[in-house]
Order: structure tokens, then sequence, then C-alpha cells
């Protein structure tokens, strides 16, 4: 069923119709309902990140952005369809443009098309469209953790979209497919840009944020690697909840094997049950159960609750979400199995019975 995301009669719209809301980025929504969208707003010459939550109302004309001051990146997330960035429709605004959003959401992926100064038009949706199927397979292989099927769909997008920068080299849809793509892809179809435009403003910044996009990929890819399979585990301080007293990961796992599992008592679909479980059948491995979200009186509600008393806990507030950053875990509940060698032999998004399974028989 398709949902009407952004209606707007652009041409109406572009005429200064006096109904129509002031605003550099303008639209109204229609069909969702009580459901969520965040503005995003990302300046491209800075770090600092800004968001708006709007919560639309069927009908109503919305202002997304009342201001453009600066070169703006400006990203449509819905909380409901939106699970990743390739989902989220993203477009720049520059100072003195107003944009007028149009579109749906297909198949679960959003399909716009922005129209205005900087127009990007209906080439946008265009190309989007014809990318919903690649944009299904990859949100199906990061469901499921598949790092081969992710990167294959990605590359295929990506192909797409520097197919349409080659057939339209003068586009202002291309300069933005560009600063959005991986930096290497881009020199390698245009190594010109290996030398930044001096004369152009908007491609001299365009150029700084795919550069500076680059060096936070690499970082972001080195983290990872710091903590995938086959690395040793990263050791950490904490204190053990609720009883408040202090832990060492090296000291607590240190010859064992071990399970790095991390919850929190509002996410709970079976998995605490299955982890306390493995901790009371095999005290041969530490469970290690790192909490984000929760105070001390709620951990020891739970804990009492499933009575659950072979597993440690620890962190607890926003100290587990610290840990779950440095170890990557980018969902909840997430587990890293450690072994007695101590290096990562397995991480799982959710803690399916294979995981548990492999668990038990590692060494």
């Amino acid at each position: 069923m398709r949902i009407l995301f952004c209606v707007l009669a652009a041409a109406l719209a572009l005429c200064g119709c006096s109904d129509m809301p002031e605003g550099a980025v303008v639209g109204s929504i229609d069909g969702m309902e009580s459901d969520i969208l965040v503005v995003r707003q990302i300046p491209l010459n800075k770090s600092s990140i800004r968001y708006d939550t709007i919560a639309p109302y069927s009908g109503e004309n919305v202002v997304f952005v009342k201001s453009i001051t600066e070169p703006t990146e400006v990203t449509l997330i819905n909380s409901s369809t939106s699970k990743f960035d390739i989902d989220r429709p993203s477009f720049i605004a520059i100072p003195g443009d107003r944009l007028v959003v149009e579109g749906e959401i297909v198949d679960g992926v959003s399909v716009v098309s922005i129209k205005g100064s900087s127009v990007f038009g209906d080439d946008y949706a265009r190309v989007e469209t014809e990318a919903i199927p690649l944009k299904k397979e990859y949100n199906s292989a990061h469901e499921v953790r598949n790092n081969q099927r992710i990167r294959r769909a990605y590359e295929q997008i990506t192909a797409l979209r520097a197919h349409y920068i080659t057939s339209h080299p003068q586009s202002p849809l291309s300069i933005y497919y560009l600063s959005e793509m991986h930096r290497d892809s881009v020199l390698k179809m245009f190594p010109a840009l290996l030398t930044p435009p001096g004369t152009d403003m908007l491609a001299t910044m365009l150029y700084g944020v795919l550069a500076s996009r680059y060096n936070h990929d690499k970082e972001v890819q080195r983290e990872i690697e710091m903590v995938s399979v086959g690395q040793p585990f990263v050791d950490f301080n904490s204190t053990t909840k609720p009883a408040g007293k202090p832990f060492n990961l090296a000291k607590a796992i240190k010859g064992k094997k071990a399970v790095l599992y991390f919850w929190g008592t509002w996410c709970d679909n079976g998995d605490i049950d299955k982890m306390a479980r493995l901790a009371a059948q095999r005290p041969d491995i530490a469970v290690i159960a790192v909490n984000y979200g929760d105070d001390d009186t709620m951990i020891k509600e739970m804990l009492t609750k499933k009575g659950i008393t072979k597993w440690t806990t620890v962190a607890g507030a926003n100290e587990g979400k610290a840990i779950a950053s440095t170890y990557k875990a980018d969902g909840y509940p997430y587990a890293v199995a450690i072994g007695s060698d101590g290096k990562i032999a397995k991480r799982s998004l959710n803690i399916p019975d294979e995981f548990i399974d492999f668990v038990k028989s590692m060494k």
C-alpha cells in the first residue's frame, strides 16, 4: 500500500500560494496520521547537527526548515520507515533557495522529488525509484548482518547513481550524489577532483565534505575492525549493578569463554531468558550483561523477577551506551562471544538459538 508522504502542488507552491507557510524547505504531510517526521540539518562546513521533530497531521501544511543561513544538508527521517540513511530523502539547501518536497513511500522506501531553486526535480525521484529493489536488498542484508550482501547492494546503488552523474555532468543532483559517495569511488570517476577547485565556492565546499567524510569513514572502519571477529576483546572498567562494586572485564573473564550481552529492561523478546538459562546452565561461560537505559532499581526488579543470579550486570543508565559504542553494537539486544583465548569469536544482533549453540561449542 502506498502512503502519501509529502504531497504538494509544486507549481502552486512556487507561485507563492497564499496559504503556503514561509520557509526555506516546505511541504505538506498527508496520510501519516500521528507518525513522526524528524528533520536533520547538517551545515556542510560544520560537524554540528540540528534535529527538528515534527508530529504531522493529515492535510496540514508543514514547514520543514524555517530558514537556511548556510549551505545545509537536509534529511527527512520518518520513524516507521527510515531504518537506514540509504532510505532517507536527503538534499542540499542553499541560502536564498525555497525548496518544495513532494513524494510517497513505495514498498517501504521513500521516493521524493525536490523542486525549487537548486532543482533536483523529477530526476531525483526517477533515480531513487529505480533503486528501490536495491535499497530493499540493502535493508534486508543489514537485518541479518550479511556484510557481503550489504556491500554488493551498496555498490549497485552507487553504480546506478554514478551512471546518472556521467550522463548528467552539469546537474546539481550529480554534484550532490558525488558529495555522498565514498571518496575513492569519486576519484576513480573524476580524477580532476584530486585537486580541489578554487573558483566555485559550492564545488570547493563539497570537495571539503567529501574529504572529511572519507576521513570519518576511515576512522569508523578502523574502530569496527578493532572489535571484529578474530580481534582481541577490548577491556573496560565499570561497576556491577545493583551492588555498585568495581568491575574490570579482563579480570572477570580471564581464561574463560564469555559473552558480552547488551540489554535493557525495555527490550525483551525472550532474549533475557535465553541468556539467563545459558549463564545458569554453563558456569564455565562468563555472561557479562551490559545494561543501557535502566537505573539500579529497574535492574534489580528485573533480575529478581527473572530469578537471575548467575550473570554479572554492569553499567546501566548511559554508561552502557558508551560500552556498546566501543563494541559497535548497532542495536539491542546484542551479543559478542569471546573465546577463552581472549579473541572475539562471534557477533549477533538479537540472540537466535544458533548463537547460543555456537557459544556452547566454542573453545
